[in-house]
């Protein structure tokens, strides 16, 4: 499809829970055979970082993908609690609500290592549809904030010579987190993208 994401050519592939592949060496390389057999040429492959989801970067993944992408909310954001007011029900847990504004304020360290880095950002977040009482949220989320956190997000990405922006998501309703129009914000968090890539050398995926 002339539409699908590439870099210099090469068709872009994200694993998700690469810890869940039996061996996630071997699969890598298996994938890269299997796209050439099936005529896509080599693929650039990259491997989302570990969050409080799930596990560690399994041994020697750095050597076989191009890069790596962090995935907030999970990915060494710094956060604060959100305080609840006097009389929250006893079964809502203190580490449920947690502060956009924290997560948006300041860009985390990325880890060290020989494979690039890619960053991404979260226009919201609230997975208590999925989970239930065992979810978690971000409150305060907005095109504003969003638009801030972009757009620093994008400049460190300039001043490293990256070329992609990941955002975590398009249409993730279940977990609160969706760049599409909605009645509450309307086209506000599209618009903010557009706006700080305008001119930009940056590719969002």
């Amino acid at each position: 499809d002339p539409r699908y994401v590439r870099m210099d050519g090469r068709p872009l592939l994200v694993i998700y829970r690469v810890d869940l592949l039996p061996d996630p060496v071997a699969s890598v390389k298996r994938f890269r055979i299997e796209a050439a057999r099936a005529g896509l040429g080599d693929i650039h492959l990259l491997a989302v970082q570990p969050s409080r989801d799930f596990g560690d970067v399994p041994e020697g993944l750095s050597d076989v993908v191009d890069g790596f992408l962090t995935f907030p909310p999970g990915s060494g954001l710094t956060v604060e609690q959100v305080p609840l007011p006097d009389g929250t029900p006893a079964m809502v847990r203190k580490d449920q609500f947690l502060s956009y504004e924290s997560a948006a304020r300041e860009l985390p360290e990325l880890p060290a290592g020989s494979a690039p880095w890619h960053r991404s950002v979260f226009p919201g977040w609230d997975n208590s549809a999925r989970r239930g009482a065992q979810g978690y949220g971000f409150l305060g989320a907005n095109p504003v904030s969003f638009r801030g956190w972009t757009q620093r997000t994008v400049h460190d990405a300039r001043s490293r010579g990256d070329r992609l922006l990941f955002v975590n998501a398009w249409n993730e309703w279940a977990e609160g987190a969706a760049l599409e129009p909605s009645r509450r914000f309307g086209e506000g968090m599209l618009d903010s993208v557009a706006d700080v890539l305008q001119g930009s050398p940056v590719e969002v995926a």
